[in-house]
């Protein structure tokens, strides 16, 4: 299989485009060890030259993935032309977003300490008969495609969660009261950045608010908000009875069917 592979290096457009959205004083969280300010590069968090044998690594990973991801259901495949479906758009970056795999645009972003973990990870046996594949770092790259094929084919992944799953698309608007969350810090999920519907889960006709949150330990989870409905507006309260895994049906989809694909 030959999928084309570039390596994006201008970055700052779509990094200010998605921090735009951000509370000015929580933006500092994303790059906890970088004071950024208006004359920031963010292209200087890239990772512009990485080895040979890395970028093997990732060409072997992403033939498999590509293999694994024609087994998704037809009906959720690209459609849109927008996305060029067999080209791999990389970004290798460092010390940003708590250095984990996220997606903005058509562009798969990933952590250079990931890829050194995974490569280092790949067991001996694999190394022994010539394997590169990873079974995490493969399933990361089907799971964050998935969010591309998500955000280019919106409307088809929509009616989708509509029919098969208990999420529902409010049209109401959502009103979040911060104050409620203490010294947490509610961040955003950069996969689920251009979603237009806002979905909220129906749990037996009860009805929650997911959202990603960063404790004082700066540790990631999710918060659920249960919903009081209020002059045609849904007042949003934290609920820490509730618990759900995944804050979003983007990021559920994409992390179940990853690994039904791989597994398969």
């Amino acid at each position: 299989m030959n999928n084309n592979i570039i390596f994006v290096n201008e970055i700052n457009f779509l990094i200010n485009d998605f921090l735009k959205t951000i509370n000015k004083e929580d933006i500092q969280i994303y790059f906890p060890n970088n004071e950024i300010n208006s004359s920031t590069n963010f292209n200087d968090f890239i990772i512009k030259e990485i080895t040979n044998e890395q970028k093997e690594f990732l060409k072997d990973n992403i033939d498999y993935s590509m293999k694994c991801l024609k087994k998704l259901d037809s009906s959720l495949l690209n459609q849109n032309t927008d996305l060029e479906y067999d080209l791999w758009k990389l970004c290798i970056f460092d010390n940003m977003f708590f250095n984990l795999p996220f997606t903005l645009q058509d562009i798969i972003f990933i952590p250079i300490s990931y890829i050194k973990s995974s490569m280092n990870n790949t067991s001996l046996l694999n190394f022994f008969f010539k394997d590169n594949i990873n079974k995490r770092f493969s399933k990361t790259l089907i799971h964050e495609k998935i969010h591309l094929l998500q955000r280019y084919n919106e409307k088809i992944w929509d009616e989708y969660i509509i029919k098969n799953t208990n999420w529902i698309i409010s049209n109401r608007e959502l009103v979040k009261n911060y104050s409620l969350y203490g010294n947490n810090k509610i961040i955003f999920n950069p996969d689920t950045f251009y979603v237009k519907s806002k979905f909220i889960y129906n749990d037996n006709n009860n009805y929650y608010y997911g959202q990603m949150l960063l404790n004082s330990k700066k540790e990631i989870s999710n918060i659920w908000c249960s919903i009081k409905e209020r002059d045609n507006i849904f007042n949003l309260y934290p609920d820490l009875k509730y618990s759900k895994k995944y804050e979003h049906p983007y990021e559920e989809l994409a992390y179940s069917m990853s690994d039904e694909l791989h597994n398969n």
